[in-house]
């Protein structure tokens, strides 16, 4: 390969401003220097359709003259598949049949006939001059890649030959073709052709980007600058180092452009990525496929199809007669790649292509419809499971039951979760308040935005008890960030029930507004079926019992104490994370329990938090420090909770602690004072 790279571009450049297309008077001495090493074809994948006006017509003579003292080249034409006539200040003179390598094509029909199509030669004293022509159109797939290899076309009685099969005929002197068979047949080679005359092309590996890449090249690549600067060196009667005859002794030449300045890229096989290979390789790829006798050659159809009923007609016995599953799908993929290795073997060593896709798609409908039976009847049986328990478990559970129907009796396992608890404040009250029809009503209301959002957020809704919820953040199914997927579900079911509570009190009449209190805890509790296993009456229900659910039940409680929302226990605060604001509200020890816990408001969303919240959060927390009983700096707390309450009037929690303060300071506590909450009611 004589490659024009961007070496080429600029060594031209040196002579003239725009290199591209060079002054033909540069193509003589490479001509007369490949010629005298002995090159067998030099073959040219430029088209030289237009005179090159620029120095008067000197070089177009020079090239006319290596041409036709060389006798070994062939040039490249162009077929305009559209019949529009070149665009040429010439008219476009007959091609001459010697110049298409005279060849006589015998047999079949292979080949459509183009008489519409219309040659673009190169320009008449070239064509004079040249021992050949060929045409360069390139077949694309659908997917854009090449894999075919157009080798002629009929234009009325003439045969048009490619480029490879106008290099392929200068080198062999084969010139009388024979179609038989969807093959072509010369003295010098056999190849099979589909009904468009196209053989289907086989790769030898990347080309100029693999040398490029200093990885193995099938083809060897010389700069065009190189060979130029050899040719010149010669003509000059200089020695020269660069190259020798030997690189293209008894060789096929192909001149032609590797450079992106050029354009002349196609993408193949074996192209990955964005990269695509210079378009001489396609015609390089050709000549040796064409001359080798390595072109692909399809297996026969008979072949083909007799292998695809005797697999499909094996594996449906094996998956029909009860095999199972493990068995039917190793039977299935071992098969499978039993086929393409063979198709491997075919290709790699046979030059023979074997369409696997219905030979694989004859196994798979032999694998797959012998289990659709099952899986009908399978389905069928879960549907029914469904429909008994839709209305009282939620669907995950439901999945759960049906992928493993142990489940469905008493037991349990310990899972790490945080458990969330909510109720309404002065439910007791709106009750009595209402009628039994709108209670409900108001209950359906409320309790449908707060449920969606838990399981939109992963959580399992426990139970409804009366106006309070239960839900279960990594239970029955395994929750990464359990503790912060909770606390965004607190946060807004606040804002949700904060925007609705109103439109609520409109709808329905309740009197006071609905104002929610949530408690949330992490830690491990044992969740399973509970319930009762007698034979007569089995129910269930899937739940959490253990000290975190009792404890998530004691924060939501109190919220009372303080006035607050959503109260947080600190295991949940440290795995939820800093993604939220918080503030302290005291050390607690629940009814029951000696072991205080530290107890979080939870005020926002770090990053929406506003200045007020922010700066109440601030104050709050370092009257907090000021109070507990390391310091007991009641006098400093105290001005830091009336800060909060000049920045939140309403804030009870700051009420809470400015009565504890004011009453510290006129009796200061015992010196065993822990600063402990103890709470007198769960």
């Amino acid at each position: 390969m004589v490659a024009i790279d961007e070496n080429s571009l600029r060594y031209i450049e040196e002579y003239k401003d725009d290199p591209w297309p060079f002054n033909r008077i540069f193509y003589q001495p490479v001509i007369d220097f490949l010629t005298k090493a002995g090159a067998r074809a030099i073959v040219f994948d430029i088209e030289f359709s237009n005179p090159f006006v620029e120095d008067g017509g000197e070089g177009d003579q020079a090239l006319a003259a290596a041409l036709s003292s060389s006798q070994r080249t062939i040039l490249a034409m162009r077929l305009d598949e559209h019949g529009e006539q070149p665009p040429t200040e010439l008219e476009p003179q007959p091609l001459l049949p010697d110049k298409l390598g005279a060849l006589l094509l015998e047999g079949g029909k292979s080949a459509e006939n183009r008489s519409s199509w219309t040659p673009m030669p190169p320009i008449p004293i070239f064509v004079e001059a040249t021992a050949g022509l060929g045409f360069t159109n390139i077949s694309l797939d659908v997917d854009g890649k090449v894999r075919r290899y157009q080798l002629f076309v009929r234009r009325g009685t003439e045969v048009v030959p490619s480029l490879a099969l106008a290099a392929a005929t200068l080198v062999t002197d084969s010139r009388k073709l024979l179609l038989r068979d969807g093959r072509l047949l010369s003295k010098a080679y056999d190849v099979h052709l589909n009904d468009r005359g196209e053989m289907l092309l086989n790769w030898y590996g990347r080309g100029y980007n693999a040398q490029v890449a200093g990885e193995p090249s099938p083809f060897a690549f010389y700069s065009f600058s190189h060979v130029l600067e050899a040719g010149l060196a010669e003509a000059e009667g200089r020695e020269t180092t660069i190259l020798g005859h030997d690189a293209f002794r008894d060789r096929i030449v192909i001149i032609g452009g590797t450079s992106p300045q050029l354009y002349d890229f196609k993408t193949t096989p074996l192209s990955s990525g964005k990269t695509a290979e210079p378009g001489l390789e396609v015609h390089a790829t050709a000549i040796l496929n064409l001359l080798g006798g390595q072109a692909l050659r399809p297996l026969r159809a008979s072949w083909s199809l007799t292998l695809t009923v005797v697999l499909s007609l094996f594996l449906f016995g094996v998956v029909f007669l009860r095999g199972s599953l493990l068995t039917s799908s190793l039977v299935y993929l071992s098969t499978g790649l039993a086929v393409l290795g063979w198709a491997y073997y075919l290709f790699a060593l046979e030059h023979t292509y074997l369409v696997t896709t219905p030979i694989l798609l004859g196994l798979t409908g032999s694998f797959f419809l012998p289990l659709s039976y099952r899986y009908l009847v399978e389905k069928s049986t879960k549907e029914n499971i469904k429909k008994m328990f839709n209305h009282y478990l939620d669907p995950s559970i439901i999945d759960s039951l049906i992928a493993n129907p142990d489940n469905l009796k008493i037991g349990g396992e310990t899972k790490e979760m945080t458990i969330f608890f909510s109720d309404i404040q002065g439910f007791t009250t709106l009750s009595e308040k209402l009628p039994a029809g709108e209670l409900i009503k108001v209950l359906n209301a409320y309790l449908s935005g707060p449920t969606q959002i838990i399981m939109t957020h992963g959580g399992y809704v426990d139970k409804y008890i009366g106006d309070a919820i239960m839900a279960l953040f990594g239970a029955p199914i395994a929750l990464p960030g359990h503790a912060a997927l909770a606390c965004r579900a607190a946060l807004e079911i606040n804002a949700l029930l904060e925007a609705t509570r109103y439109e609520t009190l409109q709808t329905f009449g309740v009197s006071p507004q609905l104002i929610t209190r949530i408690g949330l805890h992490s830690g491990p509790a044992v969740v399973g079926n509970i319930g009762s296993d007698l034979s007569t009456s089995k129910k269930f229900n899937y739940t959490a019992i253990g000290d975190a659910v009792n404890l998530a039940s004691r924060l939501e409680g109190f919220n009372k104490v303080f006035g607050t929302r959503i109260a947080v226990s600190g295991t949940t605060r440290t795995k939820a994370g800093e993604d939220f604001l918080y503030r302290p509200l005291d050390l607690v020890a629940v009814k029951g329990k000696d072991v205080p816990i530290p107890v979080f408001e939870l005020l926002a969303f770090r990053d929406s938090a506003t200045p007020l919240q922010r700066e109440l959060a601030e104050h709050f927390s370092a009257g907090v420090d000021c109070y507990q009983k390391d310091r007991r700096n009641f006098p400093s707390a105290l001005g830091h909770f009336k800060e909060c309450l000049r920045l939140k009037p309403d804030d009870e929690a700051s009420k809470v602690y400015l009565k504890r303060c004011t009453v510290f300071l006129v009796a200061p506590p015992d010196p065993s004072w822990d600063g402990v909450f103890r709470a007198q009611e769960k």
